[in-house]
Parts: C-alpha cells; structure tokens; sequence
C-alpha cells in the first residue's frame, strides 16, 4: 500500500516538474497579440495544422529550430523575441 502511494507521489511531483520545466519557453502568443495576428493565420502561412501551432502558443509543445526561425521570419521579429527570457535570481 504504502509502495503505490509512494509511486502516486513520484509520478505527479515528476509531472509537476515537467509542466513547470515547460512553462513559456517560447512567446510565440504574445508576439501575435503585439502583432494583432491569430494563430490560425500562422497555421495556414506555416502549413501547419491549427492544433499544433495552438499546442506551440500555450506552450505545451515547442516548435523545432527551423520552425521557430520561420516564425520569426513571417511574423518580422527577430527569433529572440519568440523565446521567453526569465530573470535569473
């Protein structure tokens, strides 16, 4: 009993760390709200499916590399402001 408990506490403290290891990597939603876009206008001009650019904007997937980089490019940005800087303490 207490065995699977111990397994319950491991299994959501390592999702917790996950999720929080995760949260807004990138600022791909916030550039589109500056910018006035929508995500589905992104989806179509990237040929991406609407939920994968939708899983990028709330940060519960990341683009690749070459995919951030043509963000930037269609939305003319720089590819550093897609990517969320966090103060270090």
């Amino acid at each position: 009993m207490l065995a699977n408990q111990i397994k319950y506490v491991i299994l959501h403290l390592t999702q917790f760390i996950i999720e929080y290891n995760m949260a807004n990597l990138n600022c791909i939603k916030a550039v589109l709200a500056e910018k006035g876009i929508m995500s589905k206008w992104l989806a179509k001009t990237l040929q991406k499916d609407p939920a994968t650019v939708s899983k990028w904007c709330n940060n519960h997937a990341q683009p690749d590399l070459y995919t951030l980089a043509r963000i930037a490019e269609v939305l003319d940005v720089d590819i550093h402001r897609l990517i969320c800087h966090t103060k270090e303490e």
